[in-house]
């Protein structure tokens, strides 16, 4: 099952009065200046991004959006729904506001042996991961949207039943971004060392899982 365009995620009902409504939706050449602000004055973000170039420019933040309207067009090759990459902005309060963010969520299939139909009790199912990457504007920090918005991801992977996990890599000095994945109910998995590089620099990365309840057996 496809990732949806868009999607919202609505303030809860014990927090209505504090917090706004969550909007994710396609990126659009209109945005490359708000994406071009918020990286190009915030070289930590980009210092916790394996692609992120450093110095950030303008023509950077339009190549980006390039890539986002291409990667979602390949989203929708129906022969492959299990090899994608679909990037949103992130909205609040309004679907048409200024982004406030973003967030990937590449979707990958899984090692999977042989099996015969005989034996195998899903025929035809190819079982994926979702793996969501994601910064935000240190303006809007610290206020749960990001922990919002990986827990309507999580219910989204959990109506897709070929999804076996959902999978969070940060680097293994962005003890921030490994808060959001743990205060959204990802447990760590480990630390991987020298999995990711930036700079020419190579890291230790962490990496926190989060499983569908039907997915346990």
């Amino acid at each position: 099952m496809p990732l949806p365009k868009t999607f919202s995620v609505p303030a809860s009902q014990e927090q209505q009065g504090d917090q706004l409504p969550i909007f994710l939706t396609p990126l659009v050449p209109t945005d490359a200046q708000a994406v071009h602000a918020i990286i190009s004055t915030d070289k930590h973000l980009a210092d916790m991004t394996v692609v992120i170039p450093w110095p950030y420019t303008l023509s950077d933040a339009q190549g980006f959006i390039e890539f986002a309207t291409g990667a979602a067009a390949a989203a929708e090759d129906v022969d492959h729904p299990e090899t994608s990459s679909t990037i949103y902005a992130i909205r609040l309060g309004d679907p048409e506001s200024a982004l406030v963010g973003c967030i990937e969520v590449e979707v990958r299939p899984i090692l999977q042996g042989a099996c015969s139909l005989a034996t195998n009790p899903y025929p035809g199912r190819t079982w994926t991961e979702w793996l969501p990457g994601y910064w935000l504007d240190r303006q809007v920090r610290g206020q749960g949207i990001m922990t919002r918005v990986i827990g309507r991801i999580k219910e989204l992977a959990a109506d897709d039943a070929c999804v076996a996990r959902v999978r969070i890599d940060c680097f293994a000095e962005n003890p921030a971004s490994r808060k959001v994945a743990e205060r959204a109910g990802f447990q760590l998995e480990g630390l991987i060392r020298n999995s990711a590089a930036r700079g020419g620099v190579i890291k230790d990365t962490y990496q926190l899982s989060w499983i569908p309840p039907s997915r346990h057996e």
